[in-house]
């Protein structure tokens, strides 16, 4: 985590180039304000913070011995398929939004993916 320190000038607020060198030019962002906390991240989330995503969502709901493939960007949605890891066998899939929130509606519940191993 980065931490830095600006000042608001009548000018507004300029935030140094290097603390958004990891995620490009180019890359959209959400501004969220709330109470004293402004929070800046991108807009979409990667194929990489879904697969870590979606493997801690395993790990707390179904059990240790699940995995995920690589996510794949389907539309406005990232698809991630969930495995039984020492087999390799396809459980089921989860759906997250494209900046990271579970869609439960269209994924496979905790339960069916439990009663599948």
């Amino acid at each position: 985590m980065s931490k830095i320190y600006e000042e608001i000038t009548p000018q507004g607020l300029a935030l140094k180039e290097a603390i958004f060198a990891r995620w490009g030019e180019g890359t959209k962002v959400v501004i969220e304000s709330c109470n004293k906390t402004i929070t800046i991240k991108p807009k979409e989330v990667t194929a990489r913070e879904i697969a870590k995503r979606a493997r801690i969502f395993l790990l707390w709901e179904v059990g240790d011995a699940t995995d995920v493939k690589p996510p794949v960007k389907d539309g406005d949605k990232w698809r991630v398929t969930v495995v039984l890891s020492y087999l390799q066998k396809e459980l089921g899939q989860l759906t997250y939004s494209l900046d990271g929130v579970l869609v439960p509606e269209e994924s496979n519940t905790p339960e069916q993916l439990k009663s599948k191993k």
